[in-house]
């Protein structure tokens, strides 16, 4: 009996340590498990991180270094334009203007807003064209920078043609009837004076290409010889030249032909010495009439 009591109690021990055993692995085990899950889990957005980062790491550094080059450059330039728009090296000290005729130098200086002894490059072209552009008599500027120390402006001035009334006071007119600016009593140039009253606006279009036939041929007056211009349908282009007390009448049809039929008679009177006789010569369909004292 009491060997089988004592054996008895013996399993019961052994199967009881066995059963605890077994237990506590199994606790350490899930422990395990779940300790290897989380890392598995960390180990995981790790290694997305990392591959992203490997992935675009050249991208990254490409665009650090791009802003950092911009940088330099954006702020290097601000400071070597600071300095060079200061520096005594690029003082403005001449100024090359051509091309002026109506306007002076002076003007034309003071216009462009340039000021000698100040620094040639804190000045925009664009500007002091802009400025040069906004007078009534430039129609064309060219402006070139020279350095170290000039600029060189060349213009083109609206040619005054004519003189004309409008409410009692004298402006200039151009080559194409256009106003070009009030006169001013210090600057005034003899030209003759056009009168359009009477005249229709086709005739009036008419009168830039009358004025270049005048010029380009061999037509025996000049343009400040004539005192005044008259526009009619009657008469036509009628001129005037007070010099001679001679008026001349040219029909506007076929007034190519009657400029150069009226050249011809005048040169003929001219060289028989009659012209003085003259007082008025009327040139219209490809015939010329001769009114004298």
């Amino acid at each position: 009996m009491d060997l089988k009591k004592n054996s008895f109690k013996k399993n019961r021990r052994n199967v009881y340590k066995v059963d605890a055993n077994k237990k506590s692995d199994n606790f350490i085990n899930i422990f395990k498990a779940d300790k290897e899950k989380n890392y598995e889990k960390e180990n995981f957005f790790d290694k997305i991180n990392l591959s992203f980062l490997y992935k675009y790491k050249k991208l990254f550094l490409s665009v650090i270094s791009s802003f950092l080059i911009m940088f330099i450059i954006i702020y290097g330039g601000i400071n070597l334009y600071s300095y060079i728009t200061k520096s005594d090296n690029f003082l403005l000290t001449e100024i090359d203007i051509s091309g002026e005729s109506y306007l002076t130098e002076q003007e034309i200086i003071d216009m462009a807003g340039l000021k000698k002894n100040t620094n040639l490059l804190q000045y925009k072209i664009n500007e002091i064209e802009a400025r040069l552009l906004s007078s009534e008599w430039i129609q064309h500027v060219k402006i070139t920078r020279i350095l170290p120390s000039a600029f060189k402006i060349e213009i083109v001035e609206r040619k005054p043609i004519f003189i004309i009334i409008n409410n009692n006071e004298l402006y200039y007119l151009d080559n194409k009837a256009q106003y070009i600016a009030k006169i001013q009593k210090d600057k005034f140039i003899g030209l003759p004076v056009l009168y359009i009253n009477n005249a229709t606006i086709n005739e009036i279009n008419l009168l830039p290409d009358f004025i270049n036939e005048l010029e380009t041929t061999k037509f025996p007056y000049a343009l400040n010889e004539i005192s005044w211009v008259n526009i009619s349908q009657l008469y036509g282009f009628e001129l005037f030249i007070e010099s001679s007390n001679l008026t001349l009448q040219i029909d506007t049809v076929n007034y190519e032909e009657n400029i150069k039929n009226l050249t011809s008679v005048i040169e003929d009177l001219k060289k028989r010495k009659e012209i003085s006789k003259v007082r008025k010569i009327r040139a219209a369909f490809n015939k010329v009439m001769i009114i004298k004292e």
